[in-house]
């Protein structure tokens, strides 16, 4: 669809899910949202919700049949996690007819925006040095049939930069605080782990394929993986001449409530990790809202498929004084 900046859109990869005959009798109970450069307001939705729904009346456990994903790490890069660390990611080949296909997806974690919220994170959350060599996730990384994904090259990209995978900028925390942390590099770290995938002299090329930029490449994550995915999508989509691109976001859509605790965390990732970074002008991110889903979503130009619960734990269990604002916003927002 040249109207979307010339990138095939995702609606191939969401109809493949429908063909399957468990998932024909969902369909009509789906509503499914589409957007585009000519008529904004059209998002393009599926909710993951009843496909999950539909899996446990199934009784098929997408948590048990997966790939064992395999630890590659980015020595080389010149993106940190926040102590230092290389980044890094992990990786399960693709099945016979689908090497030209990729699911690569950014891990979850929150956030933090100063001393105090960062210090209070755990060091997995911070660091790769001692993430596993090894990882096994269900759901959408699934081997089972019925998952239309189930046969792509599969990359899980190690969250330790704490900034919601925005950021590119060197932050030393003072020398009297308990965590010395120094480097916000969320977004960059993305970059380096795409031109990773893409560089034929890579030392990784002897394991595995190269991704190229015709291939099929859905992009995403998880919680905060999905809101970093939303805010770089289209800036890593035209660095790498993506021809055949979509997305696939869990759980990115913040909504903008009175005295909510996630906007005034937004405001301070975005003042302290992300305000004036060249990567920031790249990513057209001026102002915090630009980092918050309710009004960074619609101006998403690459098609994707979105995950928006009105009851997500994250943000009901810490909205005062009344959740039912979070639940009733969502559903107008989507509606």
């Amino acid at each position: 669809d040249q109207d979307d900046g010339g990138a095939e859109s995702v609606d191939t990869v969401a109809n493949d899910l429908w063909t399957h005959k468990a998932l024909k009798g969902a369909k009509e109970n789906a509503k499914v949202f589409y957007r585009s450069r000519r008529t904004p307001v059209r998002l393009a939705a599926v909710t993951v919700g009843i496909l999950i729904a539909l899996l446990i009346g199934l009784q098929v456990n997408f948590n048990n049949q997966t790939d064992s994903l395999r630890a590659f790490r980015l020595y080389d890069a010149e993106s940190r996690c926040n102590d230092g660390t290389e980044p890094m990611f992990h990786y399960a080949g693709a099945r016979a007819g689908n090497e030209r296909d990729w699911l690569i997806l950014l891990a979850e974690g929150g956030q933090c925006s100063d001393v105090d919220s960062c210090t209070s994170r755990g060091l997995g959350l911070m660091s790769s040095e001692s993430a596993s060599e090894t990882r096994t996730v269900g759901g959408i990384f699934a081997t089972l049939s019925i998952n239309a994904l189930s046969s792509f090259n599969k990359v899980l990209v190690h969250y330790c930069s704490s900034d919601g995978w925005h950021g590119e900028k060197d932050f030393p925390f003072p020398e009297s605080s308990a965590t010395k942390l120094s480097y916000f590099h969320g977004a960059r770290i993305i970059d380096d782990v795409f031109a990773e995938l893409m560089d034929p002299n890579s030392t990784i090329r002897e394991t595995l394929p190269l991704l190229e930029s015709d291939h099929r490449v859905v992009f995403g994550g998880f919680s905060a993986g999905s809101r970093g995915a939303m805010v770089n999508a289209d800036r890593i989509r035209e660095r790498f001449n993506f021809t055949t691109f979509g997305l696939f976001l869990d759980s990115p859509y913040y909504v903008h409530l009175a005295d909510y605790w996630l906007v005034n965390q937004t405001i301070a990732v975005y003042e302290h990790f992300v305000k004036g970074s060249p990567i920031a002008a790249e990513n057209n991110v001026y102002d915090w809202k630009d980092l918050f889903g309710e009004y960074r979503l619609p101006k998403v130009r690459s098609p994707f498929v979105l995950v928006a619960s009105q009851l997500d734990s994250y943000q009901v269990g810490k909205v005062t004084p009344d959740a039912w604002r979070f639940v009733t916003r969502t559903r107008e927002q989507l509606e």
